[in-house]
């Protein structure tokens, strides 16, 4: 009787054993899966963050490119400016010169209609 409760007690023993093993392996499984899942998500967010990485870097080179044409066009603006109001003080120059030459030659003109017309007067 003593025998069969101390072999009962020992099959109960091995039982919860084996149970112990199997829930054991159980855990040991699900710790893998959730290492795998994190490794995974790891790899998953890097790639991430490199993608993110390089379209910031392309995004500032395309700002910096962007900032160049516009200081560029900002030069070539100012130039073409200063070559239009060069070009327009040439061309006021040039019309004032001739307005004062067609001046002095009406001048002279008069002054050779009125000689002309004194002449003829004081002659008569």
């Amino acid at each position: 009787s003593q025998l069969e409760d101390a072999n009962d007690k020992l099959k109960t023993a091995e039982a919860e054993k084996e149970s112990a093993i199997t829930s054991a392996h159980s855990a040991i499984a699900t710790k893998d899966k959730v290492m795998q899942d994190m490794a995974a998500m790891e790899t998953e967010h890097g790639a991430m963050f490199a993608q993110l990485y390089t379209a910031i870097e392309s995004l500032k080179r395309r700002l910096a490119e962007a900032t160049s044409q516009v200081t560029n066009m900002s030069t070539e603006k100012t130039d073409l400016v200063t070559r239009i109001a060069s070009a327009l003080e040439d061309d006021v120059a040039k019309i004032l010169r001739a307005k004062e030459a067609a001046l002095k030659e009406a001048h002279a003109t008069i002054n050779a209609l009125k000689e002309g017309v004194d002449g003829a007067l004081s002659s008569s």
